[in-house]
């Protein structure tokens, strides 16, 4: 008697295992590009599962291409990096056993800088007229050689 419940329980624990491991799992491929259709290698693509947290990983080729797989069913977040672009996000759903596919084209990350120049006069400090014509003649030199 014991001998068939212990037979039974390892027919019921293979048969999930076989169910388990037969299920096909999906993936995402695709490719990054630049905004004038450039291929990006060396991008960073992280496919990120919206259910469960799961993320998996990789980064691009020389043709921009990636392909990441033995993804379960379900919604994905695909994350792409690259340095001095701007981040792209898509979501994606994923079918058992489909291909999701992903064309990311990434902005140029537009930078943020200005200069901020102030200047005041030295209390106290004035000019002779001779040296005001010579600071004329100087800035007229520079903006003369300017134009050549």
């Amino acid at each position: 008697m014991l001998i068939k419940k212990l037979i039974g329980l390892c027919a019921i624990v293979l048969a999930s295992t076989l169910v388990a491991w037969a299920q096909p799992s999906g993936s995402v491929k695709g490719q990054v590009l630049d905004q004038s259709g450039a291929a990006i290698p060396g991008a960073t693509v992280t496919v990120t599962n919206t259910t469960t947290g799961t993320s998996t990983g990789t980064t691009t080729g020389a043709q921009g291409r990636f392909h990441v797989s033995g993804l379960e069913a379900g919604r994905y977040v695909v994350t792409v990096k690259a340095l001095h672009f701007q981040t792209f996000r898509q979501q994606v759903a994923l079918q058992s056993g489909g291909i999701a596919s992903v064309k990311a084209k990434l902005m140029i990350h537009a930078a943020a800088e200005s200069v901020n120049v102030s200047a005041s006069a030295v209390p106290g400090a004035t000019l002779q007229p001779s040296q005001q014509q010579i600071l004329k003649s100087n800035q007229t030199i520079r903006v003369l050689s300017r134009r050549d």
